[in-house]
């Protein structure tokens, strides 16, 4: 995996469609008094909503979730079918599928085009948006960041690994999205901006203008 990583490096800025907002909810930031927009997986908004307060370092890592590269495997085989998993979960009223992953994708267009059409099916308490993150600030404090073309490569070279419990439809996603999976939560101080989708969907004579900070203008 690693020799994969050095043939192919990661690229400088990754992307994500986020919805901030339900099912977990947003804490105040003790400092501005303002909303905090918090990056994480669904295990860690989860424990942060169970707690009542946010948690701004990881609370888990890979090691101790997984202690074998087959349970790493079910965790990302797990997450990239976590629509469909959830799907049936709430059909038989059962507690939702929480993942210790966060989607990112090396697609800009890709993540655009998801983002509107969650940007369209968001309800009053959700605001979804594109948010853009600086890879080297990631790596810097030391979160696992995975492009899953690298991982499928080192699943798919042991069968004891396991690897082909990962599906067709779930690898075809991957491949489209160029999926990439960050362990737990998104450091704070990677994200370059976040786009809210109400600002995608504005008319202007500078379309690049939208991807500047407010401060910017």
């Amino acid at each position: 995996m690693e020799r994969c990583a050095r043939d192919a490096p990661l690229p400088p800025f990754i992307y994500r469609v986020h919805t901030h907002g339900d099912p977990f909810r947003r804490f105040e930031d003790e400092d501005t008094g303002e909303i905090s927009s918090s990056f994480a997986s669904d295990m860690h908004a989860w424990v942060e909503t169970d707690a009542q307060m946010e948690m701004f370092g990881s609370i888990s890592c890979p090691e101790d979730e997984c202690t074998t590269i087959s349970e790493l495997v079910e965790v990302v085989a797990n997450h990239l079918r976590k629509t469909q998993i959830n799907i049936r979960r709430q059909a038989r009223n059962e507690d939702f599928y929480l993942s210790p992953a966060v989607s990112l994708s090396g697609s800009f267009l890709w993540t655009m085009h998801t983002t509107c059409l969650k940007g369209q099916r968001a309800s009053e308490n959700q605001e979804a948006g594109l948010a853009i993150f600086d890879t080297s600030r990631i790596k810097a404090r030391g979160v696992p960041l995975w492009r899953v073309k690298d991982l499928l490569t080192f699943f798919d070279s042991n069968a004891k690994f396991r690897g082909s419990d990962i599906g067709c439809y779930a690898r075809k996603w991957a491949s489209n999205a160029e999926e990439h999976l960050c362990w737990d939560l998104i450091p704070k101080e990677a994200l370059v901006t976040f786009v809210p989708f109400e600002r995608l969907a504005l008319q202007s004579k500078y379309p690049k203008d939208i991807f500047l900070r407010p401060e910017c203008f």
